[in-house]
């Protein structure tokens, strides 16, 4: 068993990779764009495709990693973004809700006059969205009719945070699988070597 423990020994080239991909992985989500989740996508489907090519042509422990990453993030990917999954399986998995959550609190609320002008809020309170008369949306606190109107949700769009942020769970997810994948292989036991070799 304690060369299957070896498989959870990380290096600190590793652990600047874990860091560099959650760096990576805030700023794709908190400017969720366009080209952030092209370039989220365009990281993620070449390193899948490695993965298959790792797992054909890799031997021992070097496989088992790659297969394991190939299955698990190209399966995360299928649930989530294939039509047939999609509608069923992909809209109920907790990472769909957590993208979700994520995308309402990347909402900002900035209120809205007459005139179609959007602030920061009144006079000493900004970013609130309630004017010197303290009552809100309403606008009836603001004299000479410039009250506030209501307000409007400004952040990133929610279809965008959807695709950028499961791009990112497959990658995850495959790495996780690529770990599992390689402790399954480190901690067979005699009789399954044997068997394979029959």
């Amino acid at each position: 068993m304690s060369s299957g423990v070896h498989v959870f020994r990380f290096s600190l080239t590793a652990l600047f990779g874990a860091v560099l991909f959650a760096a990576f992985g805030t700023a794709a989500i908190r400017f969720a764009s366009p080209l952030w989740a092209g370039l989220t996508m365009a990281l993620t489907v070449p390193l899948l495709f490695a993965a298959i090519l790792g797992a054909l042509f890799r031997l021992g422990q070097a496989r088992a990693f790659w297969t394991g990453l190939a299955i698990c993030g190209w399966g995360y990917l299928l649930i989530v973004l294939a039509p047939w999954f999609e509608a069923g399986v992909g809209q109920h998995l907790p990472t769909n809700y957590l993208l979700g959550y994520v995308h309402s609190l990347l909402q900002k609320q900035l209120p809205v006059t007459p005139n179609g002008a959007m602030g920061a809020g009144g006079p000493g309170m900004p970013g609130t969205g309630m004017g010197p008369g303290g009552m809100g949306n309403s606008g009836m606190g603001m004299p000479g009719g410039g009250g506030l109107v209501g307000t409007i949700s400004v952040g990133p769009d929610h279809s965008l945070v959807l695709r950028t942020g499961h791009a990112l769970f497959a990658m995850l997810f495959g790495f996780i699988g690529g770990v599992t994948a390689k402790w399954f292989y480190l901690t067979r036991s005699p009789l399954e070597d044997e068997g394979h070799q029959e």
